[in-house]
């Protein structure tokens, strides 16, 4: 695995690789329109995740586990914060 691509559970690196582009680019659009919860994940990585998925090689883009892992990086990474004083 390369080690700059994180691990999604996707059964592929190339579709590791296909995930963490996507989570690279929602970082970006929510860094850019100053977006920092949930609707990170559900508008804007979903679909994404969603439209990787029709391809035969990415079919479990939208795994459980997927999911969690996108999900997971995003808040690992601050880009979905669920700290209260962050909201006040």
């Amino acid at each position: 695995m390369n080690t700059t691509t994180n691990y999604y559970g996707m059964f592929s690196e190339a579709g590791n690789v296909a995930v963490d582009a996507i989570v690279e680019a929602v970082k970006k659009i929510a860094k850019a329109n100053k977006i920092h919860s949930d609707v990170v994940f559900y508008d804007i990585a979903l679909p994404m995740l969603e439209s990787l998925e029709e391809k035969p090689e990415f079919e479990e883009a939208c795994d459980t586990a997927v999911c969690e892992a996108v999900y997971t990086n995003l808040e690992d990474t601050g880009v979905i914060i669920h700290d209260p004083e962050f909201w006040a």
